[in-house]
């Protein structure tokens, strides 16, 4: 990425007490992505983009949640869409310096861990089968006379791998549990620009900020919960399939570890006798498909 302004590495002496914890993005921030998306449909592949935007506050089961509505676009040189239908509705929980998704539909597991925002070097931010992925190092960027943390994640094999960002979150998206896209042909996100009511749009990337055209119009979407997993993954069906449903899982190396159908709109499936690693499910009926990581420990 090619930023602004890139002053000197510093080191964090620890992490701020929850009471010094800012709101993590104020009401009305929008991130655009840049993305290759799990859904195919029969017409097309999805290649484009993500508008994401904080939308206004929810009281879920006790807790107030920040309303994330997020929008795939087809690539095209066209103003920028608000958020509107189709969409997807999504909800961000902040606790202190972290953030989760809440997933209310789920039957357990309703909270998600997905990010901090803000780290010490050395901290672990994820403990994966092949070893941690730590903060190898922070630097502070300025953009617009504000200065933004950018905390850089990596592995004993690659160092500095993915970057998160105080203000913005993952460069991979906010709801990406995986940053590292270790399984092949997976989707892809990067992020392209961010803005709010106190902080003007800011590129992060070579890309234009609004280049998005109409929205794509998958005929389902599938949650898969939890994620990480350890016995037994969830699955919700979401929208309208055409008909049933078939899904297959595979490993990293391309082998296929299961597949059946699901002629439902949830279903339990056993996962404890996999081997510890990443994993991809890929769901498929006559018209369309959607695929999604998710990681067995």
């Amino acid at each position: 990425m090619k930023f602004q302004l890139l002053l000197s590495a510093f080191l964090l002496a620890g992490i701020s007490s929850p009471a010094q914890v800012a709101e993590f993005s104020p009401a009305g921030a929008e991130w655009f992505y840049s993305t290759t998306s799990g859904y195919t449909t029969a017409e097309e592949s999805f290649s484009g983009y993500t508008h994401v935007q904080y939308t206004g506050d929810i009281l879920l089961d006790g807790r107030v949640c920040k309303k994330m509505c997020s929008t795939l676009y087809l690539v095209a040189n066209e103003p920028a869409l608000g958020c509107g239908t189709p969409s997807t509705l999504r909800f961000l929980f902040q606790q202190n310096d972290s953030l989760f998704e809440y997933i209310p539909q789920a039957a357990t597991d309703k909270l998600r861990f997905l990010f901090r925002t803000h780290y010490a070097l050395g901290d672990t931010v994820r403990s994966l089968a092949n070893g941690p992925l730590t903060v190898q190092a922070i630097d502070t960027l300025v953009f617009n006379g504000q200065a933004v943390l950018q905390f850089w994640i990596g592995d004993s094999f690659v160092p500095r791998r993915a970057a998160i960002y105080d203000r913005f979150g993952p460069e991979r998206g906010i709801f990406n549990v995986d940053l590292w896209d270790e399984v092949v042909d997976d989707g892809a996100v990067g992020l392209r620009c961010y803005q709010d009511n106190f902080f003007s749009k800011t590129n992060l990337s070579n890309a234009e900020c609004e280049q998005v055209a109409r929205p794509l119009t998958p005929y389902f979407a599938v949650d898969v919960l939890p994620n990480p997993v350890h016995t037994e993954l969830q699955v919700l069906i979401r929208g309208q399939p055409i008909d049933v449903i078939r899904y297959s899982i595979w490993n990293t190396t391309g082998n296929l570890m299961l597949e059946d159908q699901l002629s439902v709109q949830s279903k339990t499936i056993p996962v404890a006798y996999f081997p510890a690693g990443m994993y991809l499910i890929v769901f498929q009926d006559s018209q369309s498909s959607f695929y999604q990581k998710f990681i067995k420990n």
